[in-house]
């Protein structure tokens, strides 16, 4: 009867540890598979939001230069998403694919359960030879029951470091790098919707769709009416931008004032052109905003004399930004 309860208690010790092992692995997967339902349920609703956009946009007629800018935007940013999109869903089937419990455990947490079990087996020992004083058989298994504790701390300190490896492909799946690609593809996303909007916007005012050519002062000036004839005034905060260590984060410059745009008759139009840089010949790692103007310059980025333009409604400005590799002091 005792060594029946003993052998039961050991299964029931075996099966516990065994869930208790198991389950932080089995719980980050599942966390993970919440954050790829997610990320697919908010890309769907993106997508949606933009195709509806594009469908509007499309019914609009413009011959802005300006819109033309913001339609090359959008479709590249479009473009970019799927590609991206296609990338991320081969890396969410790979980390699906990542088993939860590389396996191992198990026989560690069987010999765990016998070990306990011999080691209430040589208590329940002991305490008999005490009661029928017995003190060299007392000794001897003392001895034995510190022998099993010994092997129990080694078996618990081997659960450990499997228990750790096990937990550890699952706290960052792929180093992380499929959450980043998500956030980098709704991010993506946000800027084609916005950058849509804004297309839309402009092909519906008045001054994108005015057209026509002009063969008097008169009649100039009353046609020029709301359509830019200057850009004036940009100015960004420092012009000059030291390239950031290898590792380091992207450094950006932005916008301290920004351009002014009249009219042929001298009236103060609202702002909504578009920035374009352009530098070195094969230069990277320097970007611009096409609706803000920051100037975004990534480790490793090429040096040089960079141009930014402004332009609305076909006129534009132009400024410069000097792009430095760091010195030996930096």
């Amino acid at each position: 009867m005792v060594l029946r309860k003993t052998q039961t208690m050991g299964a029931v010790a075996a099966c516990v540890l065994t869930s208790a092992l198991a389950t932080p692995a089995v719980l980050a997967k599942d966390a993970s598979s919440q954050l790829q339902a997610q990320f697919a349920a908010r890309y769907q609703q993106n997508q949606q939001l933009e195709a509806q956009l594009l469908q509007q946009a499309a019914s609009l007629q413009s011959a802005n230069q300006t819109v033309a800018q913001l339609k090359a935007t959008v479709d590249t940013l479009n473009q970019q998403i799927a590609a991206l999109y296609a990338a991320e869903q081969t890396l969410a089937n790979a980390e699906a694919n990542i088993p939860a419990d590389v396996g191992g455990g198990q026989p560690l947490l069987q010999q765990r359960a016998k070990l306990k079990a011999q080691a209430k087996a040589a208590q329940s020992q002991i305490a008999k030879d005490r009661r029928e004083k017995k003190p060299v058989q007392l000794r001897l298994d003392e001895l034995r029951y510190k022998e099993i504790a010994m092997l129990e701390d080694e078996v618990d300190l081997r659960i450990k470091e499997a228990d750790s490896q096990r937990k550890g492909g699952w706290k960052q799946p792929l180093d992380g790098a499929l959450r980043e690609l998500q956030k980098t593809i709704l991010d993506l996303q946000a800027s084609a919707i916005r950058y849509t909007k804004l297309w839309i916007q402009l092909a519906k005012a008045p001054s994108a769709t005015s057209s026509g050519s002009t063969t008097s002062g008169s009649s100039a000036s009353g046609s020029a009416s709301g359509v830019p004839a200057s850009v004036t005034g940009l100015a960004y905060a420092t012009s000059s931008i030291v390239i950031p260590a290898s590792g380091a984060a992207a450094v950006t410059d932005v916008v301290a004032v920004q351009p002014t745009v009249k009219d042929a008759a001298g009236n103060t139009l609202a702002v909504s052109g578009v920035y374009s840089l352009s530098g070195p010949e094969g230069a990277q790692g320097v970007s611009i905003d096409p609706v803000t103007g920051t100037v975004t310059v990534q480790p490793g980025a090429t040096p040089g004399t960079y141009t930014v333009t402004f332009t609305q409604g076909g006129v534009s400005e132009s400024v410069t930004l000097t792009v430095t590799a760091q010195t030996s002091g930096q």
